[in-house]
């Protein structure tokens, strides 16, 4: 009761949260703009339905901004100039460079990813059927390297179908191998004297492994393992782990780049 005799009551005021997560980003500045944006927002609003806005220009996002902006993007972080993913001129598609680059734009490129599905944009994403294996925590196999480098899986096949017992003769292999590194090629022991140890008939198998391993796992001292890391906090960030459990690697990659139709709205909850 006031002193005038009027009755107070006491009322609560009920803010609508913003129902969109709206970006603004410079269309030529748009990866130092995503990544300011991207990396400072709250998870809650990664979760939302995106809008996109190009400072300067008029147009309202009904999709198609969206879909630049995703495009952009993607074209710009994959080229070599960022040193950060390495195209095989076979297969044309793209694994990380396993060269030392900044981890937090490994980050933003998994949030991209992220919320391309998220916001049922599907984007030209030429990685191979291992990153979705390793985003599920699904074991790399021959196949995987064979996939994005053919010429390396023909040869590793080629050495586990041999039979004959002159396998150190005829393949004149040892535990090291070549890695590329943007050009640059450099030795690496697959395990402790790799270089003294020759492959034979007995350890071609674990030799096999390890060279999978270390080319599309490790990288030299462990570069690949971090900028894969670094990519997975960023989708991770974004898609809820539980929703991921009921998916198999091959119908999260159609969900990226195409060829299947989903309920989106599962994603949201």
């Amino acid at each position: 009761m006031s002193t005038s005799g009027i009755m107070i009551l006491p009322f609560n005021i009920s803010l609508q949260p913003h129902p969109f997560f709206e970006l603004s980003v410079h269309r030529d500045n748009i990866v130092d703009d995503a990544m300011i944006a991207l990396l400072s927002s709250k998870r809650m609003d990664l979760k939302k339905p995106l809008k996109v806005y190009f400072i300067g220009e008029e147009a309202d996002d009904a999709g198609g901004v969206k879909k630049e902006f995703f495009m952009l993007l993607f074209q710009e972080l994959l080229q070599a100039k960022y040193g950060m993913f390495t195209e095989n001129e076979e297969s044309h598609l793209i694994w990380f460079s396993g060269v030392e680059t900044d981890p937090l734009s490994f980050k933003l490129v998994g949030m991209l990813c992220a919320l391309a599905i998220y916001n049922s944009v599907l984007v030209d994403f030429p990685f191979p059927l291992a990153l979705y294996k390793k985003i599920l925590d699904v074991p790399l196999e021959l196949e995987d390297l064979s996939e994005l480098s053919p010429a390396e899986g023909r040869s590793l096949r080629s050495l586990l179908d041999y039979e004959d017992d002159n396998v150190e003769e005829i393949f004149c292999l040892t535990f090291m191998i070549s890695v590329s590194l943007l050009g640059d090629s450099k030795d690496i022991e697959l395990k402790a004297n790799g270089a003294e140890i020759p492959v034979n008939q007995g350890n071609k198998l674990e030799f096999v492994q390890l060279y999978i391993k270390k080319r599309l796992e490790e990288g030299c001292y462990g570069e690949i393992d971090r900028q894969m890391r670094s990519f997975a906090e960023g989708f991770g960030s974004v898609m809820h782990s539980k929703i991921m459990n009921f998916f198999q690697p091959q119908e999260l990659m159609e969900m990226v780049v195409g060829n299947e139709n989903y309920d989106w709205n599962l994603f949201r909850k």
